[in-house]
């Protein structure tokens, strides 16, 4: 009995690892299509606003769900508050703070914090060439996220079933 049971759950907590790695996949697409809005969102309020960057932080905040809207929020207090004055540290800082809540990896953290670090530097027209760059930036790591997810999500969900079966069955 202890041994059907101990079994059961090898399967289900194998399968269970493979969908949260199936899940996670998923997520790093829906975040990178997250980031690709707010990109666009702040080029639009930038580009026919004249208001201070923590002001246009929250206003976009506002439309965006966790955990993007806290990121915002929290980079806007940091420059407000005068904790940080440069922008991509508040970026920075507030995507280190909600790491847990994000599945992206290094390099989109880093497009984003570059895209960042080109706020208010250069006048209309480069600044706009910078957001085109990262929107770029972002478009390509989607597209291979898209593509890894579409070949391997599959993969995930049903491997963890399987490994959980070999596991039993060398076990018995």
């Amino acid at each position: 009995m202890i041994k059907i049971i101990g079994c059961l759950f090898i399967i289900v907590s194998t399968s269970c690892a493979g969908y949260m790695l199936g899940d996670k996949l998923r997520k790093r697409v829906a975040d990178l299509k997250e980031l690709q809005r707010i990109l666009i969102s702040i080029k639009n309020e930038l580009k026919y606003s004249i208001e201070p960057i923590e002001l246009t932080f929250k206003k976009i905040a506002r439309d965006f769900k966790n955990p993007y809207d806290e990121i915002l929020r929290i980079a806007a207090a940091k420059i407000y508050n005068n904790e940080i004055t440069s922008i991509d540290e508040a970026i920075s800082e507030a995507l280190a703070e909600k790491e847990m809540d994000l599945a992206l990896k290094d390099e989109d953290k880093l497009i984003f914090t570059e895209f960042a670090r080109s706020l208010g530097k250069w006048n209309i027209g480069a600044q706009e060439d910078f957001f085109n760059l990262s929107f770029v930036k972002i478009e390509e790591q989607l597209n291979s996220a898209e593509d890894f997810c579409a070949k391997n999500l599959k993969m995930y969900n049903v491997m963890g079933p399987c490994i959980g079966l070999m596991l039993v069955i060398v076990l018995i």
